[in-house]
Order: structure tokens, then sequence, then C-alpha cells
């Protein structure tokens, strides 16, 4: 008997490994189309989606089957493949149709349930990113956005910033609040979608943006905004999985429209001193890596004009 089990990334599948009594294992990762799909439902519908095509299916450690290593570890990524219509190979097969009721919901509640189902989503502790930087600069005022169940606002709270963080789960800012309070500092919730609210030109000394992935349109119109809430003399800070990801690093969404390069990020950019623009690897902790663009971009100081 060989057993297998599924490896995920933030509950999503990416591979799966199959070990035979001799003690051999197999790892096969999923096909690519299969990752840019799952990625897809979850961006539209969250993990509550993906949860009508994985219903019931065996994902628990140590299941066992008949066959070898790489027979099971087969027959388990096409029956995965199979819960999304297609073979292994992309081909496309008959599926019954999803539930209607699941694309009814809208993206903020589909965001709702995921923090109400798993605590927290990230780490406590901040993105090291985002700390490496916020430590070389002055504290000053502070904007979060998409700042999910708070980390890295509670993180830049404690380290002196006046923090201003804004997300669009109620569930995630409750989370937060709690949060900030146990830790003894002081955030502006804003419950609101980045769509929707701008913040105040010019206002805020550093401005992150951390691993908010959207369309190209509506990140457009989002980073915009961020970057015209930047102070004279401020930093805009922009990190999210590099589009190099999908083939050189693991985990973060699979759809290539929603990822981006820093580069890419820095061209829309007007009236910044671009001081960073790189790809950084990020250790998982399992022994894979992501690759992160990472963008820093200050706003040059205003200058008067002399008689």
């Amino acid at each position: 008997m060989t057993s297998y089990r599924i490896l995920a990334w933030r509950e999503i599948p990416t591979q799966v490994e199959a070990t035979d009594a001799t003690g051999a294992t197999v790892k096969r990762p999923m096909p690519r189309w299969f990752m840019q799909e799952i990625s897809r439902v979850t961006m539209r519908e969250g993990l509550a989606g993906t949860d009508d095509y994985l219903d019931e299916f065996e994902w628990s450690a140590g299941v066992e089957r008949e066959g070898t290593a790489d027979e099971v570890a087969i027959a388990v990524s096409a029956e995965l493949c199979a819960r999304f219509g297609r073979t292994a190979e992309g081909q496309r097969i008959a599926r019954s149709e999803k539930p209607a009721a699941a694309t009814e919901k809208t993206r903020q509640q589909l965001w709702d349930e995921r923090h109400s189902a798993r605590e927290p989503i990230e780490s406590h502790d901040p993105d090291p990113t985002l700390a490496g930087i916020a430590r070389a600069l002055a504290p000053g005022r502070a904007l979060d956005l998409a700042a999910g169940d708070g980390r890295n606002a509670i993180w830049l709270a404690a380290h002196g910033w006046a923090v201003t963080a804004v997300d669009f789960s109620g569930v995630a800012l409750e989370r937060a609040t709690a949060a900030a309070e146990a830790a003894n500092v002081t955030v502006g919730w804003v419950h609101a979608d980045l769509l929707e609210w701008h913040p105040e030109p010019r206002s805020f000394d550093l401005v992150a943006l951390m691993f908010l992935h959207l369309p190209p349109v509506e990140r457009g119109a989002i980073y915009a905004h961020a970057a015209e809430a930047v102070a004279p003399g401020g930093r805009l800070l922009v990190v999210g999985h590099d589009r190099s990801n999908l083939t050189a690093g693991a985990g973060g969404p699979q759809d290539p429209d929603v990822l981006f390069t820093a580069t890419e990020i820095a061209r829309d950019l007007a009236g910044f001193e671009v001081e960073r623009t790189e790809t950084v690897a990020r250790n998982l902790g399992d022994g894979r890596r992501a690759l992160d663009a990472v963008l820093v971009a200050r706003r040059p100081l205003e200058t008067r004009a002399t008689a």
C-alpha cells in the first residue's frame, strides 16, 4: 500500500506526495493550469469557492491506496484536476455545475469567511521587508492599505508610527483591534473598500501596499491613490509576489494577470525618486522559497521658488 498527502499553500493544493511501503517518496506538482484556475476561483470567491470543488476530498496525511508511489501520485493529481473539469493535461471534461449560491457572495463576504476560518491568515510577525525599511526611517504617519488582521500596522505602531490601517473585511479588523489592544498600541482602523475609499493626498510619511493582488485595472486605481497619499519626503512601499514566482518560486497567486514586477509598478509612478526595485527571495519555512517584488519610492521634498 502507498500513503499520500496533499501539500498545500494557504489551503490551496500545490503538490501530491506519495510514499510506498519501502519508503520511496514521489512529489508531483499540480499542473500550471490547475494553479492558475484555482487562483482565479480564490481571487473571485475566496477559499469558500474552492470548497465547492474540493468538498469531501481526502486531504488527511496517511491515506492509503493500492499502487506504487508514482502511480498513486499521478492518480490523486488527476482526481484533483477532474474536480475543476479537466484532465491533468488540461483537456476539458464534463463536470456538474457549482452551486449558484457560491457565486452570489461578494468578495468582501468571502474574505470575512476566510478570516473567520483561520487565525491568523499570516504570521503574527510583521513582513520582514516592511520592518527592515521602516527601521531605517524616522517614525511619522503611516498608512497600511489592505491591512488584513493588522500584523504590520501593529508593529509600526509599536515602533512609534501614527498608523492608519484600512481593510474591507470586518472580521479581519475585529481581530486586528483585539491584537492592538493586547499589544497596548493605538491604530486608526478604517473599514472600507480600497476601490471606493481614497486617502488624504500627500499626508503620510510611509504608505504600504503589502501583497495586494488584483486585476490590472483595479490595481492601477488603488496604487495611484496610494502614491498620491505619500507626503513630500515620504516613501511608498509595494511588496507582492513577483511575476517570476510562477516559474521560479513557490506559493502565491498562480494567475499571471494579478502578478507584477517592481519595475512595472515603478513605470506608473510620476514625480517619485525610485530608490529600490528588486526581486527578493523569501523562505517559506518548508524548504521552499517565494520570490517577492519590492519597490521603494520617495516623493521629493517640495522646493519653493525664490524671488
